[in-house]
Protein backbone atom coordinates (compact mmCIF):
# COMPACT_ATOMS: atom_id res chain seq x y z
CA UNK A 1 0.00 0.00 0.00
CA UNK A 2 1.12 3.48 -0.75
CA UNK A 3 1.07 6.28 1.73
CA UNK A 4 -2.05 8.50 1.27
CA UNK A 5 0.13 11.51 0.59
CA UNK A 6 1.82 9.92 -2.44
CA UNK A 7 -1.17 7.92 -3.70
CA UNK A 8 -2.75 10.87 -5.43
CA UNK A 9 -2.17 11.31 -9.13
CA UNK A 10 -1.76 15.07 -8.63
CA UNK A 11 1.49 15.61 -6.80
CA UNK A 12 2.67 18.83 -5.32
CA UNK A 13 5.65 19.97 -7.42
CA UNK A 14 7.37 21.35 -4.30
CA UNK A 15 7.19 17.99 -2.57
CA UNK A 16 10.42 16.51 -1.24
CA UNK A 17 9.27 13.09 -2.39
CA UNK A 18 8.79 13.25 -6.16
CA UNK A 19 7.81 9.61 -6.69
CA UNK A 20 6.70 6.80 -4.41
CA UNK A 21 8.99 3.81 -3.98
CA UNK A 22 6.66 1.53 -5.93
CA UNK A 23 7.00 3.73 -9.04
CA UNK A 24 10.79 3.97 -8.68
CA UNK A 25 11.12 0.21 -8.44
CA UNK A 26 8.76 -0.42 -11.37
CA UNK A 27 10.02 2.17 -13.87
CA UNK A 28 13.79 2.29 -13.42
CA UNK A 29 16.30 -0.46 -14.02
CA UNK A 30 18.21 -1.91 -11.08
CA UNK A 31 21.38 -0.05 -12.03
CA UNK A 32 19.68 3.36 -11.75
CA UNK A 33 20.44 5.52 -8.75
CA UNK A 34 17.69 5.90 -6.15
CA UNK A 35 17.47 9.08 -4.11
CA UNK A 36 18.37 8.05 -0.55
CA UNK A 37 18.66 11.53 0.97
CA UNK A 38 15.13 11.43 2.33
CA UNK A 39 12.79 8.57 3.15
CA UNK A 40 10.23 7.61 0.48
CA UNK A 41 7.38 8.27 2.87
CA UNK A 42 6.96 11.34 5.05
CA UNK A 43 7.52 10.89 8.75
CA UNK A 44 4.91 11.77 11.35
CA UNK A 45 6.63 15.09 12.03
CA UNK A 46 6.62 15.98 8.31
CA UNK A 47 2.97 15.05 8.13
CA UNK A 48 2.08 17.25 11.11
CA UNK A 49 4.16 20.21 10.03
CA UNK A 50 2.62 20.21 6.57
CA UNK A 51 -0.99 19.93 7.74
CA UNK A 52 -1.28 21.97 10.91
CA UNK A 53 -0.22 25.49 11.77
CA UNK A 54 1.06 24.21 15.13
CA UNK A 55 3.80 22.21 13.46
CA UNK A 56 5.49 19.66 15.72
CA UNK A 57 2.71 19.37 18.31
CA UNK A 58 2.65 15.88 19.72
CA UNK A 59 -0.07 13.52 18.57
CA UNK A 60 -0.82 12.89 22.22
CA UNK A 61 -2.06 16.44 22.68
CA UNK A 62 -4.00 16.39 19.44
CA UNK A 63 -6.00 13.36 20.46
CA UNK A 64 -9.39 14.38 21.87
CA UNK A 65 -9.37 11.85 24.71
CA UNK A 66 -6.05 13.01 26.07
CA UNK A 67 -7.02 16.64 25.63
CA UNK A 68 -10.09 16.05 27.78
CA UNK A 69 -7.98 14.16 30.27
CA UNK A 70 -5.46 16.96 30.52
CA UNK A 71 -7.93 19.83 30.59
CA UNK A 72 -10.72 18.39 32.73
CA UNK A 73 -9.79 15.23 34.64
CA UNK A 74 -6.48 16.35 36.14
CA UNK A 75 -7.76 19.70 37.50
CA UNK A 76 -10.89 17.93 38.75
CA UNK A 77 -8.73 15.38 40.58
CA UNK A 78 -6.66 18.16 42.13
CA UNK A 79 -9.80 20.00 43.22
CA UNK A 80 -11.26 16.80 44.72
CA UNK A 81 -8.03 15.84 46.49
CA UNK A 82 -9.06 17.52 49.79
CA UNK A 83 -12.10 15.23 49.82
CA UNK A 84 -10.36 12.08 48.53
CA UNK A 85 -7.50 12.00 51.05
CA UNK A 86 -9.70 12.15 54.19
CA UNK A 87 -11.98 9.48 52.70
CA UNK A 88 -9.00 7.17 52.09
CA UNK A 89 -7.71 7.78 55.61
CA UNK A 90 -11.18 7.14 57.08
CA UNK A 91 -11.69 3.86 55.19
CA UNK A 92 -8.21 2.67 56.24
CA UNK A 93 -8.92 3.58 59.88
CA UNK A 94 -12.34 1.86 59.73
CA UNK A 95 -10.83 -1.32 58.26
CA UNK A 96 -8.12 -1.48 60.94
CA UNK A 97 -10.64 -0.78 63.73
CA UNK A 98 -12.99 -3.50 62.48
CA UNK A 99 -10.15 -5.99 62.18
CA UNK A 100 -8.76 -5.09 65.64
CA UNK A 101 -12.18 -5.74 67.18
CA UNK A 102 -12.41 -9.16 65.50
CA UNK A 103 -11.93 -12.04 67.92
CA UNK A 104 -9.93 -15.22 67.66
CA UNK A 105 -12.01 -18.23 66.59
CA UNK A 106 -10.31 -20.47 69.17
CA UNK A 107 -10.18 -18.47 72.39
CA UNK A 108 -12.37 -15.38 71.68
CA UNK A 109 -9.65 -12.78 72.45
CA UNK A 110 -9.74 -9.64 70.25
CA UNK A 111 -6.63 -9.14 68.11
CA UNK A 112 -6.09 -5.50 69.11
CA UNK A 113 -4.57 -2.49 67.38
CA UNK A 114 -0.98 -3.40 68.21
CA UNK A 115 -1.25 -6.76 66.43
CA UNK A 116 -2.98 -5.16 63.42
CA UNK A 117 -0.34 -2.43 63.09
CA UNK A 118 2.49 -4.96 63.50
CA UNK A 119 1.14 -7.30 60.88
CA UNK A 120 0.36 -4.45 58.51
CA UNK A 121 3.94 -3.14 58.63
CA UNK A 122 5.33 -6.68 58.38
CA UNK A 123 3.19 -7.30 55.30
CA UNK A 124 4.35 -4.02 53.72
CA UNK A 125 8.01 -4.95 54.28
CA UNK A 126 7.52 -8.51 53.03
CA UNK A 127 5.64 -7.37 49.92
CA UNK A 128 8.17 -4.66 49.06
CA UNK A 129 11.00 -7.22 49.33
CA UNK A 130 9.19 -9.63 47.00
CA UNK A 131 8.36 -6.87 44.49
CA UNK A 132 11.97 -5.63 44.54
CA UNK A 133 13.28 -9.15 43.91
CA UNK A 134 10.87 -9.68 41.00
CA UNK A 135 11.69 -6.31 39.45
CA UNK A 136 15.44 -6.94 39.83
CA UNK A 137 15.02 -10.00 37.61
CA UNK A 138 13.09 -7.89 35.08
CA UNK A 139 9.70 -9.42 35.83
CA UNK A 140 6.31 -7.84 36.37
CA UNK A 141 5.24 -8.08 40.00
CA UNK A 142 1.82 -9.57 40.63
CA UNK A 143 1.48 -9.95 44.35
CA UNK A 144 -1.42 -10.28 46.75
CA UNK A 145 -0.83 -8.77 50.17
CA UNK A 146 -1.86 -11.06 53.03
CA UNK A 147 -1.57 -9.97 56.62
CA UNK A 148 -0.40 -12.79 58.91
CA UNK A 149 -2.28 -12.32 62.20
CA UNK A 150 -1.38 -14.14 65.38
CA UNK A 151 -3.73 -14.36 68.34
CA UNK A 152 -2.07 -12.62 71.30
CA UNK A 153 -3.55 -15.15 73.75
CA UNK A 154 -3.41 -18.62 72.17
CA UNK A 155 -1.07 -18.04 69.20
CA UNK A 156 -3.50 -19.24 66.50
CA UNK A 157 -2.49 -18.14 62.99
CA UNK A 158 -4.92 -16.28 60.74
CA UNK A 159 -4.64 -14.48 57.44
CA UNK A 160 -6.36 -11.37 56.15
CA UNK A 161 -6.40 -10.23 52.52
CA UNK A 162 -7.13 -6.47 52.53
CA UNK A 163 -7.97 -6.37 48.82
CA UNK A 164 -10.93 -8.72 49.30
CA UNK A 165 -11.50 -8.27 53.06
CA UNK A 166 -11.19 -12.06 53.39
CA UNK A 167 -10.36 -13.37 56.89
CA UNK A 168 -9.23 -17.00 57.09
CA UNK A 169 -7.28 -19.52 59.18
CA UNK A 170 -3.78 -20.05 57.82
CA UNK A 171 -3.12 -23.65 56.89
CA UNK A 172 0.59 -23.16 56.26
CA UNK A 173 1.33 -22.03 59.85
CA UNK A 174 1.04 -25.39 61.57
Amino acid sequence: LLHPRVESSKRNPASRHPRPVAQVLQTEPLSAKIDTRSPPFPSIDDNLSSRTPLGGVSLLLRNAFFTVLLLIAIPAFILLLPFILPWVAYTDWRERRTLAARTCEDCGTPFGRDEINRTRHECRDRTSAVVSAIMARGGRPRTVAIWHLTCPNCGAQFGYAPATANFFRREDAA
